[in-house]
């Protein structure tokens, strides 16, 4: 009651002010409407101070929204192609996302902002990322769009579905060595979460013009592809973009930096599948791991390893993988 005259006549003071009106409660639901309120804020500024507690959502969950992943996965019209067609199946060109530095000369830019936790926001970038930034506790990955059939030391981000032998030289080939996929599937924001992708390049500048591994909608499921390479980091065997700078996921001990994405904290979704030998499902993780071959930290929160080409550390992403890590 005491609260209710306290309303009442707050109201009243800061509206007897206004010359052209003012608004006193004149009926129980306007008298409600303001508790509600004054309780809503009490207790947005109790959750702010209070602890950050994040929960992850249970197994059975968690694996219900693996499955759904990996059967719209297989149901993809250029997926299909390929599985149907694998002996003779060849994407011609093709495109991959690297971190992009400074400029992506003549290639195509994209850029993928995913909506983190609001509350209490702790999404961050450590070292030198490129241009990749946090804007309002969001995490905006930039990348240049540069072409799939070069060979790259690190992990690229699959923005379509390509060929994916086309990245390694002949000499691999024959030993069947294909590239190594990992699904990073992100629980964004759940409130009006607000996921978005743009670019200048009209065959890739909306959440519908990816495909392949990568899926953005109300969560981001991004996709790094990581050719399996059997060889040390040298000149010889380097054939990545032309006349550009850029970065690639890769080990710690190449890291030049890193973004820590601050996912959902309530009732967290997070998984990482890994796949290989085009789309034979290798293994799943709906726990705490740490892929650090992969440059992959996902624990309810995920944070990736980035190396970039202008830093020394960069002759340190030796692409060497056993026949089975895990």
């Amino acid at each position: 009651m005491k609260r209710n005259i306290f309303i009442a006549l707050a109201a009243f003071v800061i509206c007897s002010s206004c010359s052209d009106s003012y608004y006193l409660p004149e009926t129980e639901q306007d008298l409600a409407q303001l508790n509600s309120e004054y309780d809503d804020v009490k207790a947005k500024e109790a959750d702010d101070e209070g602890e950050k507690i994040e929960t992850l959502a249970s197994e059975a969950e968690i694996q219900a929204s693996m499955d759904e992943y990996k059967a719209e996965l297989m149901n993809r019209e250029s997926v299909a192609k390929e599985r149907v067609m694998r002996g003779v199946y060849a994407a011609k060109g093709g495109v991959v996302g690297v971190f992009k530095i400074s400029s992506c000369g003549t290639y195509k830019e994209l850029r993928i902002s995913m909506d983190c936790e609001d509350k209490r926001d702790n999404s961050y970038t450590t070292g030198n990322v490129g241009a990749t930034y946090i804007e309002n506790g969001n995490v905006n990955f930039v990348f240049c769009l540069t072409n799939a059939s070069r060979y790259y030391p690190g992990g690229v981000l699959l923005v379509d579905h390509i060929n994916y032998n086309l990245t390694l030289t002949q000499e691999y080939r024959r030993e069947n060595r294909q590239m190594d996929v990992i699904v990073c599937h992100h629980d964004a924001e759940d409130n009006n979460p607000s996921n978005y992708v743009e670019g200048n390049d009209n065959l890739y500048n909306s959440k519908a013009s990816l495909g392949g591994y990568t899926k953005i909608d109300d969560d981001v499921t991004l996709a790094w592809g990581f050719p399996s390479n059997g060889s040390s980091f040298s000149i010889a065997n380097y054939f990545g973009p032309a006349g550009i700078q850029y970065g690639l996921l890769s080990t710690t001990n190449a890291a030049t930096g890193t973004i820590h994405c601050d996912d959902e904290d309530s009732n967290n979704k997070n998984w990482i599948q890994r796949y290989n030998l085009g789309y034979t499902l290798d293994n799943s993780f709906n726990e705490s791991v740490a892929l650090n071959d992969f440059g992959i930290t996902e624990n309810g929160n995920t944070t990736y390893s980035v190396s970039l080409s202008t830093d020394a550390k960069f002759s340190k992403n030796n692409r060497f993988y056993p026949s089975r890590l895990y």
